[in-house]
């Protein structure tokens, strides 16, 4: 804990930076850890898919640091060690809620009336938010941490959106010049295009089914 848990007070005054990424890996004990790689597991493995592998490694560790700074910020001077991956896997959370919004989970205590995925993140954003601004509410959980992941998580995917947007419409400009330099001729019968409607490719060197000018 002296060296690798997150303590604001040495990240400010001893320049402990490594501790927003290494605070990550420890946990405060089997239940702990067990809660949040389930959390990484059952919500992770669709953003994954959605991100793929480089993206969601730095989409993770990103929310994990943004979490700590988080805490770093409105904690400067507290000694008191901050542990877990709990920021990072909020912002999965948070990700898995705004891709796939109608999603039903069955998870305690909604074990026998499913809940969506938009309502659950809803709830586990307003505890942590309440827990973050109540004297009272602190109870050895950093939720001003899992409060700063979610708020991560939320602006990189917006971010993440701007950017498909705005690769979009680079490529129908593109499209739509050059269409104006060519001119495409298909032909061929129904028999002659794929199920999905897609010209099939040329056989025994017949190039009559598609022809480009």
């Amino acid at each position: 804990y002296s060296w690798f848990a997150l303590r604001p007070y040495y990240v400010w005054h001893q320049f402990h930076v490594w501790q927003l990424v290494t605070y990550m890996f420890l946990h405060g004990g089997f239940m702990h850890i067990v809660f949040n790689m389930f959390a990484l597991w059952m919500f992770g493995c669709q953003i994954e898919r959605l991100f793929g592998q480089q993206r969601f490694y730095t989409f993770y560790f990103l929310t994990g640091i943004a979490a700590g700074l988080t805490h770093l910020i409105f904690m400067p001077n507290s000694l008191v060690p901050v542990i877990g991956a709990s920021g990072a896997t909020y912002g999965i959370l948070l990700a898995f809620a705004l891709y796939f919004p109608d999603t039903k989970l069955f998870i305690f205590p909604f074990v026998f009336t499913p809940i969506k995925a938009k309502f659950l993140v809803l709830i586990v954003g307003a505890i942590a938010f309440f827990g973050s601004v109540s004297a009272s509410g602190g109870g050895g959980v950093a939720h001003l941490a899992h409060l700063g992941g979610m708020v991560f998580a939320y602006f990189y995917i917006r971010r993440l959106r701007f950017l498909n947007d705005i690769h979009y419409l680079i490529q129908r400009v593109r499209q739509r010049s050059l269409r104006k330099k060519y001119k495409v001729y298909e032909g061929g019968q129904g028999q002659d295009r794929t199920p999905g409607g897609f010209p099939r490719p040329p056989r025994g060197g017949d190039d009559d089914d598609f022809t480009v000018h």
